[in-house]
């Protein structure tokens, strides 16, 4: 009978030698699952052409702290302030997997049909152009006495908000104007709802640049979020063209 269960226990042993995926431990079951995740969310970042970052700002003794994480990697950088030159540094380390995937992706030509179509949808909107989009020159905090932008305000200092644009080339537009709207409102970091700084609207003619200056009374002591928006539109009977543009900035005041 020893015997028996002697031979009985070297052929288990056999088996095992010969088939090493018999037995998988529970860790190792959770590790392969964790792996083929992690290959899965690749896979996926790749295919999609999406790369996902997280930044996180906290007030640590009257002094903003930063850190920046991949979320596929979850490799992490902390910074001191709102040192955008660290965040960008840290961002292409990643965004160049990203212009790699789209150098491969395969530009397909118009067929004829397509330019057919694309001819008549002009024709039947003929007054509405594609010209570029109105871009930011300059966007900052100007404390009062001051010229240059900052970042940094103390209390009680009362400031204001320059938001500079650069308008694109549009054709058989001269002589006309352009309209628009610049709203900024801020938001404290620590909580509280939105609050608007100061709106400005008006016209300004086509081509010309513009420098949009809202002023701000002083802010207590805290970090705060500035949210600006702004919108362009030119209607005539000639032409029609929209554009927007927003921007954010963070500053402290202490």
């Amino acid at each position: 009978m020893k015997n028996h269960e002697k031979s009985h226990k070297e052929l288990s042993a056999i088996k095992e030698k010969r088939d090493p995926k018999s037995k998988i431990t529970t860790g190792e079951q959770n590790k392969l699952s964790n792996d083929d995740s992690l290959h899965r969310h690749a896979a996926d970042e790749d295919m999609t052409a999406r790369i996902s970052f997280l930044i996180d700002f906290s007030l640590t003794e009257g002094q903003i702290q930063g850190k920046i994480t991949h979320r596929l990697t979850n490799k992490q950088m902390e910074f001191a302030g709102v040192d955008q030159t660290a965040i960008t540094q840290f961002m292409k380390r990643y965004l160049s997997r990203l212009e790699k995937s789209v150098e491969k992706i395969p530009i397909d030509e118009p067929s004829q049909q397509q330019i057919h179509a694309s001819v008549e949808v002009h024709q039947e909107e003929p007054r509405e152009i594609h010209a570029g989009e109105m871009q930011t020159r300059s966007f900052g905090v100007i404390p009062a006495g001051a010229v240059q932008p900052t970042e940094l305000l103390r209390q009680g200092q009362p400031f204001q908000l320059q938001w500079s644009f650069e308008p694109p080339p549009i054709p058989s537009t001269v002589g006309e104007q352009l309209s628009y709207r610049v709203i900024i409102s801020r938001k404290n970091l620590e909580g509280g709802e939105h609050m608007k700084v100061g709106e400005v609207s008006g016209k300004v003619d086509v081509g010309s640049a513009l420098t949009a200056r809202i002023p701000s009374e002083p802010l207590p002591p805290g970090a705060y979020r500035l949210e600006a928006d702004s919108d362009f539109s030119l209607k005539s009977k000639k032409v029609g063209w929209h554009s927007t543009c927003r921007e954010r900035r963070l500053i402290q005041v202490i």
